[in-house]
C-alpha cells in the first residue's frame, strides 16, 4: 500500500472521530485571560491569554485528546465559534469604535456554553 493511501485512511479515521460541532463552556480566568471546558470531550480543557489564543488552545487540546499525529493536524478541520447574524451585527456596530478582538471577546463571553463548528483546514 502506498504512503498516500495510508495517509488517506489515517485522515478518514480522525475525521470520523471528530464531530462537526462541539460545545465549549468559556470562563474568564481570575488571573487574567480565559479558560474553557470542552463539554463534548470529557476532561478536555484549555487556557488562553485572550479569546483568539483560547480558540487555538481548544483546537490543540482536542487534537491531543484524540491523539492526532502532528503531521496530520494541518489536514483536518479546526473548530471556531458559531456566531449568529445578530452576533455579527453587534461586532460590526461596535468595531467602528473599538478593537476587533475586544468586540469579539464581548460577544463570545455572552454565552454560557457556545457551539463551535468545524471549518475547512
Amino acid at each position: 500500500m502506498c504512503y498516500h493511501n495510508v495517509m488517506t485512511r489515517e485522515l478518514l479515521k480522525y475525521r470520523l472521530l471528530l464531530p462537526s460541532q462541539i460545545k465549549v463552556e468559556i470562563h474568564r480566568a481570575e488571573e487574567g485571560g480565559f479558560w474553557a471546558k470542552v463539554k463534548t470531550f470529557p476532561g478536555v480543557a484549555a487556557q488562553g491569554e485572550d479569546i483568539l489564543d483560547l480558540i487555538e488552545m481548544v483546537n490543540v487540546a482536542i487534537m491531543d485528546y484524540v491523539e492526532v499525529p502532528a503531521r496530520l493536524r494541518k489536514y483536518l478541520a479546526r473548530y471556531e465559534p458559531q456566531l449568529t447574524r445578530s452576533d455579527f451585527k453587534k461586532i460590526i456596530e461596535d468595531y467602528r469604535h473599538k478593537q476587533l478582538e475586544e468586540v469579539v471577546t464581548k460577544v463570545i463571553q455572552g454565552y454560557a456554553v457556545m457551539t463551535f463548528n468545524q471549518v475547512a483546514a
